[in-house]
């Protein structure tokens, strides 16, 4: 079930945006309330404009890093909201630069660069830092499965070299304990 408004404008003042980025994308917030998944969480987010391979900025909308993608929502000029997905696991590298009062996020999937400029200076690190931390969780997660799956096959030699007679019981219970540490 989506988040109310009001539930989601709370949490996006709580992760950077402040009252005035607020009510200039009060429409993108809306259509946000929609777009989000159950248990899905706002991790951060800022007021910007978006710049693809030529740099100049196409638009200007809300980003939002939720805990499994970016969302990029702008509302044209003849209405609606357009919106961009950019899923975590497709995000390859997040660069930012801040300068007196604003900066940008740059992040990069397959290839293409894409530019979230004109944001606050505070926003900037906050939308960075939790790409970067959501990115470095989602490896440790990936090598954890890893590092089991790893484990069971090593489990699995071993209980068939004792099955073919090669390992003796006891060799066979030292070896796995090991493993198990």
């Amino acid at each position: 079930m989506p988040e109310d408004k009001g539930t989601v404008a709370d949490r996006l003042g709580e992760v950077g945006l402040g009252r005035l980025g607020k009510f200039s994308v009060d429409g993108e917030m809306t259509k946000l309330t929609e777009l989000l998944h159950e248990g899905e969480e706002v991790k951060a987010a800022g007021s910007s404009g978006m710049s693809g391979k030529l740099g100049l900025i196409d638009c200007r909308g809300l980003i939002v890093v939720t805990s499994t993608r970016v969302l990029f929502l702008s509302k044209p000029v003849l209405g609606g909201v357009k919106i961009w997905e950019f899923p975590l696991g497709q995000i390859s590298s997040v660069s930012h630069k801040r300068g007196l009062a604003f900066g940008h996020v740059t992040i990069n999937m397959a290839g293409k660069s894409t530019k979230f400029s004109e944001l606050p200076k505070r926003s900037v690190a906050l939308i960075a830092d939790a790409i970067s931390e959501l990115q470095a969780s989602a490896r440790s997660a990936e090598r954890a499965e890893a590092d089991t799956a790893n484990l069971v096959t090593q489990l699995e030699r071993l209980t068939k070299l004792k099955d073919a007679g090669s390992l003796s019981e006891e060799e066979f219970a030292a070896m796995k304990a090991k493993l198990l540490g």
